[in-house]
């Protein structure tokens, strides 16, 4: 069972139509449950305040005391036999994040404007009492115990386009933005579009397209873990960008003929979908990442 209370305060626009719901607003959000979990948030919001800008500003803590754990990869066992009274936490675990996160927005024409924000979030993760498969893991080293834990800080620009005749209520215009992301170890790139049409007085026709893309070294730090420190690990493969999949065949086809027999060489390559290779020679080559 959950309790929650809720507090806000906000600035009205006035009689004038504009597409913002209100000059300035903040909010606060808390809330606790019987078996441990709790949430409080804070969030301030400036969408008019300033003329041709707009901020925002929210700062939580949030406790998820029942989150689900089964285990790591896809070959873990579900074992029923173990989901008793005294073991009720086998397939749980306590996680524990707090969060700030800031944007500033200035409109440099018309209806577009460009975004710039930070996000630092911090993540802790705590076995539960009894026997569990994360106390497991963790014991055993399945879980590298110098990940918990874990601050992601993402630093975020790009570009938003908004021309709805209402910001809450929307019957006409379009909101598109375009975001590139840098968090620890990704990145993420993101574009969307949504679109409203009131061609009947009773009708609001509405489209949403979204697209993301993430990158970053996902596969070599797992392989130094299996290999350790004292082999060379040299990467093979195309550049590090946003888009994890070249999204074509034919170029897909001519990367795979450059990437597929590199393992086997003396060289070690990086390439790009319709250009030449550009390989160094090395002596050893007992590790690779691809």
């Amino acid at each position: 069972m959950w309790v929650g209370l809720h507090y806000g305060r906000y600035s009205p626009v006035g009689f004038p139509e504009r597409p913002e719901p209100n000059f300035a607003s903040i909010n606060l959000d808390a809330g606790a449950s019987t078996q441990g979990s709790f949430a409080f948030v804070a969030d301030a919001q400036a969408p008019a305040w300033w003329a041709g800008w707009r901020a925002g500003l929210t700062f939580g803590a949030v406790r998820v005391n029942r989150l689900g754990y089964y285990g790591l990869g896809n070959d873990t066992q579900y074992s029923r036999d173990s989901v008793t009274a005294a073991g009720s936490y086998f397939y749980k675990v306590s996680r524990t994040t707090l969060f700030a996160r800031a944007s500033v927005q200035r409109r440099i024409i018309g209806p577009v404007r460009i975004l710039a924000g930070a996000t630092i979030d911090h993540s802790d993760f705590r076995a539960l009492p009894g026997r569990s498969v994360f106390g497991s893991d963790l014991a055993a080293g399945v879980i590298d115990p110098g990940t918990i834990p874990f601050t992601d800080k993402v630093l975020r620009a790009g570009v938003v386009l908004d021309t709805r005749d209402n910001e809450i209520d929307p019957h006409r215009g379009v909101a598109a933005e375009a975001l590139f992301a840098s968090g620890t170890g990704y990145t993420r790139t993101t574009t969307s579009a949504r679109v409203y049409a009131h061609p009947f007085p009773r009708l609001v026709l509405a489209g949403r397209l979204a697209a993301e893309g993430t990158g970053g070294p996902f596969v070599a730090p797992r392989l130094r873990e299996l290999i350790g420190r004292d082999i060379p690990l040299l990467y093979i493969g195309r550049p590090e960008r946003a888009s994890p999949a070249v999204g074509s065949a034919k170029p897909s086809s001519r990367l795979a003929m450059v990437l597929l027999p590199a393992p086997l060489g003396p060289t070690s390559a990086t390439v790009s979908p319709g250009r030449s290779s550009r390989s160094t020679a090395s002596s050893t080559r007992p590790g690779r990442a691809g």
